[in-house]
């Protein structure tokens, strides 16, 4: 897990916890899948972004984005440049949304 802080409500967690400053190419390289679960990139703030060493993503990973607005946010497009599979936030978005609707319409 990457945080803006080492510090955790858990702290058993606190020594698996990573900083932005702690990410290296060679350590972004290993890990194939990464989720964006910040509000970064989000409208009105386009040009903001996860701050990764973007240069070491290929091919090989698949870069996932919650924010839907944008539909392509900073972090999708500099994933992409690189050769990365990316996906918003929007079918997770509409998957809640149907299954709200559900729960609020069950008959008791």
């Amino acid at each position: 897990m990457v945080s803006r802080t080492h510090e955790s409500e858990n702290e058993n967690e606190n020594e698996n916890i990573l900083v932005y400053a702690d990410l290296t190419p060679l350590l972004i390289s290993e890990f194939k899948l990464i989720i964006n679960t910040t509000p970064l990139g989000m409208y009105p703030n386009l040009e903001s972004c996860p701050d990764l060493p973007y240069e070491a993503i290929g091919k090989g990973h698949l870069l996932f984005d919650l924010v839907y607005n944008p539909l392509e946010t900073l972090f999708l497009k500099k994933a992409l440049l690189q050769g990365a599979q990316t996906k918003n936030g929007e079918e997770m978005l509409h998957l809640q949304a149907e299954r709200a609707l559900e729960i609020w319409t069950e008959e008791q």
